[in-house]
């Protein structure tokens, strides 16, 4: 996904049967890379003493709903990963930090429904900021019944993260759900054109269909 010209983003379906259902689903994924080396030094065991440790200083367990579970590892000698989930539920969110200078990379991804998807994404942001990251790569998978999945689709859509440029932004239609994809750089770091999709037109009306189908999505949103 992606335009062929700039970054993009390789994602792999495989076609099973699913049977029907009207329960919410939804996943909310972040990717960020280039974090500023300075402060990559946290997700260290120079830095901090142990994965609780770094999961304080770095501001992780500030951005997770009230209640949540933590589990946090901090490697030897660098690396940090958090699993954690909400009691009595299916909900989940992960964060994985590289913090290596050459290729520096942090992610995280939920399918909570607690915060609504657009103020969770950023408020991870708003952690992440102090590593400034260069570039980010967002996607909402969301099914037919989860409007808090279609909604934060529509707020990426519509709205811009402050500090950050849009560069490309892609709806697909998959058989169980609408994946909206947005590519963003840290404002001043890249100039270039906005770019909707660069591929062929029958692909491009397909895409076209899926973006309709957000925008005439009218429901009352709860993000801020």
């Amino acid at each position: 996904m992606g335009s062929l010209k700039q970054d993009r983003w390789y994602l792999y379906t495989y076609h099973v049967p699913q049977p029907v259902t009207k329960l919410a689903d939804h996943t909310l994924e972040i990717l960020m890379t280039d974090l500023d080396e300075d402060v990559l030094h946290t997700f260290t065991k120079d830095a901090c003493e142990n994965g609780k440790d770094c999961t304080e200083r770095a501001g992780i367990n500030r951005i997770v709903p009230k209640g949540t579970l933590i589990h946090e590892e901090l490697f030897d000698p660098c690396g940090y990963s958090m699993n954690a989930f909400l009691p009595d539920s299916d909900h989940y969110a992960t964060i994985h930090v590289t913090p290596e200078k050459e290729f520096s990379f942090a992610s995280f991804e939920t399918n909570q429904d607690l915060v609504c998807l657009y103020k969770q994404t950023k408020e991870v942001i708003k952690c992440f900021r102090s590593f400034s990251p260069g570039k980010l790569l967002m996607t909402v998978f969301a099914n037919d019944s989860s409007t808090k999945g279609r909604d934060a689709q529509q707020q990426l859509w519509d709205r811009e993260l402050p500090g950050y440029k849009r560069t490309n932004v892609q709806f697909v239609r998959l058989e169980v759900c609408l994946v909206c994809c947005d590519f963003l750089t840290r404002a001043g770091v890249l100039k270039s054109s906005y770019v909707v999709d660069n591929v062929p037109a029958a692909v491009s009306e397909k895409q076209d269909a899926a973006a309709r189908l957000i925008t005439k999505y009218e429901g009352v949103s709860a993000c801020h």
